[in-house]
């Protein structure tokens, strides 16, 4: 072998190592050349009054209903409640003295609504509002005006 022939062999293998020494020479002075981190100063929050609780409660009766063109339905449903655990124990007993009202009313609410709906679809859609605006109507307070957030059909059975 000539010395010729050994210059580009030895040329690519001081290339390569300066390539990678000088990658992690690169990488170290950047490393031991960083800023300290910036001191992160936490804005103080303001604590909440009292942790607000989100549950469906369901309402252990079901709502039998006789449609214009004879049209048997029954719904069950669950309202969606919002706020305090006091203020939502305050409602369950509210709630639990004037179930045989509330069942008069959501009745009542659902027979007039059958009444105005053109047929099952329109109804199935309009009816959680009806009965949103008479329980919050019957359960509402001066505290707490719209208790129920939303009225969820659990169950819709058209005969």
């Amino acid at each position: 072998m000539t010395t010729a022939e050994s210059r580009p062999s030895a040329i690519l293998t001081v290339a390569a190592f300066l390539a990678v020494a000088g990658s992690f020479g690169v990488g170290l002075a950047i490393s031991m050349h960083h800023e300290p981190p910036q001191e992160i100063v936490a804005e103080p929050v303001a604590a909440p009054l009292e942790d607000l609780m989100k549950v469906y409660y369901p309402f252990p009766e079901d709502i039998y209903i006789t449609r214009p063109d004879q049209t048997m339905v029954i719904a069950s449903v669950s309202f969606y409640l919002e706020g305090s655990p006091a203020a939502l124990l305050h409602l369950q007993e509210v709630a639990k003295e004037r179930q045989p009202e509330l069942q008069a009313a959501l009745l009542e609410a659902a027979q007039v609504q059958a009444e105005a709906s053109a047929d099952i679809p329109a109804y199935r859609a309009d009816l959680p509002a009806a009965l949103l605006a008479r329980v919050n109507a019957m359960l509402g307070d001066e505290a707490t005006p719209a208790p129920v957030k939303e009225v969820l059909l659990t169950k819709f059975m058209a005969r």
